[in-house]
């Protein structure tokens, strides 16, 4: 939030859908293209890596780097999910 005083009619105890759906103009936020991130119960990102940095190639390059990146990032979300649900089995109820 811009003014976490202010007096905003959709202002509740965090951010919610109904605040970017308002376009309320209290609300500030970033885009965060080629990211892959761990968010809290909130949805706030707690843990991310986005492309950049030394993973930039040349201007030529970048498009088939971003494929790549996305490529390796599906396939650990893939792998992430499948050892969760095979760990799940250890829970105790």
């Amino acid at each position: 939030m811009r003014d976490v005083e202010c007096e905003c009619p959709l202002k509740k105890d965090r951010i919610c859908l109904d605040c970017f759906d308002k376009q309320c103009r209290y609300l500030s936020f970033t885009e965060a293209p080629n990211e892959i991130t761990v968010t809290d119960k909130e949805g706030v990102s707690v843990y991310n890596i986005g492309f950049g940095g030394d993973m930039e190639t040349t201007e030529e390059q970048r498009e088939n780097a971003l494929k790549l990146w996305e490529k390796i990032c599906r396939t650990k979300i893939d792998e992430a999910y499948a050892e969760y649900i095979k760990e799940k089995k250890n829970f105790r109820h």
